[in-house]
């Protein structure tokens, strides 16, 4: 029993790892994409279609997840292991393709495989932990967390001048040698998981479920809340930095990149709380506040973002806490 633990502990801690180096990936592109406009010879509204095909291949990756670890549980940990090389290996060559277009389809297999390990490793901690919320509130805290290390890891490689001397060719690739090694965690251990563990996981995800209409209906109104909680999430993380230079503060990359990072940081601390407040306290309280604090952040932005740099940063925090 505390052999199981202790593996159980361990395997945890890999998909936090995995997950922090994941909200990392997803979530450095926003800080950098004007240097990538640089890099690509674009603009900005071409390179925007970027976040089409990224959410296009999250959600096919998530989608496809499920079906895959349902029929290939044996062989879970060797498929998140490819999930996480893969994330990896698209990083190391994103500042280094040939054209646009090419660097289009990298990152929607990028995201693909980042949904895809969304959904496995959100399964494998219900696998291993049971409904035990704060082991899975924990991922989810590591991905925020690697959100808002995010923007502080881009700040020294961005472009600071208009000669184009942007370091990120060299941040990517240092970011994807470094997934790819965490992914070797996932491999050693389907290595040396026992055949009669896996027969045991199979077997209690065998039974079959039948849902009442009032079930369907409450997560079809799930998946559409966080379909529209997920697409604001994400945009915002991606285009602050590019708005906060462009609009009438004329901020530089680096200073948008710090609001990127105060966005994270308030979602990452949310996050955290998340891991306590979730064993005390009921979940429609915790709704409540998320929902106050969007509001008044997203009026706060609405109507004097452009104007007052204070107000873009208490604004950003305010999103970011009720958003996680």
């Amino acid at each position: 029993m505390a052999k199981e633990l202790q593996s159980n502990l361990l395997i945890t801690a890999l998909v936090n790892l995995s997950f922090m180096t994941r909200g990392v990936s997803d979530n450095i592109f926003g800080p950098t994409l004007l240097d990538f406009t640089s890099i690509y010879s674009t603009k900005v509204s071409i390179i925007s279609f970027v976040v089409l095909f990224r959410f296009g291949g999250s959600i096919l990756g998530s989608s496809i997840a499920g079906i895959i670890l349902d029929k290939c549980l044996k062989y879970r940990y060797f498929i998140l292991f490819a999930y996480t090389f893969i994330i990896g290996l698209t990083n190391v060559v994103l500042p280094h393709l040939p054209n646009i277009w090419l660097f289009f389809m990298v990152m929607t297999f990028s995201c693909f495989a980042s949904g895809s390990l969304d959904t496995g490793g959100n399964v494998l901690m219900l696998d291993l932990n049971g409904d035990s919320g704060p082991y899975l509130h924990s991922i989810h805290f590591s991905y925020a967390l690697g959100s808002f290390v995010a923007p502080m890891l881009a700040i020294p490689f961005l472009n600071t001048s208009s000669d184009n001397n942007t370091q990120i060719t060299t941040l990517f690739p240092l970011l994807g040698i470094t997934i790819m090694t965490i992914s070797s965690g996932y491999l050693v251990v389907g290595t040396a998981m026992k055949s009669s563990n896996c027969n045991k996981i199979e077997e209690k995800t065998d039974c079959e479920r039948s849902y009442d209409l009032h079930v369907w209906t409450l997560l079809i109104l799930i998946a559409l809340f966080f379909f529209l909680y997920i697409g604001a999430e994400v945009s915002y993380g991606i285009y602050i930095t590019t708005f906060a230079v462009e609009s009438h503060l004329h901020l530089s990359e680096r200073q948008g990149a710090e609001i990127t990072s105060i966005f994270w940081a308030c979602f990452a601390l949310m996050r955290f709380a998340s891991i306590f407040t979730s064993i005390y306290m009921k979940p429609i309280y915790i709704l409540v506040f998320s929902f106050i604090s969007s509001w008044i952040g997203s009026c706060l932005l609405v109507f004097y973002e452009n104007e007052i740099l204070l107000v873009l940063q208490l604004g950003s925090a305010l999103l970011g806490l009720g958003m996680a």
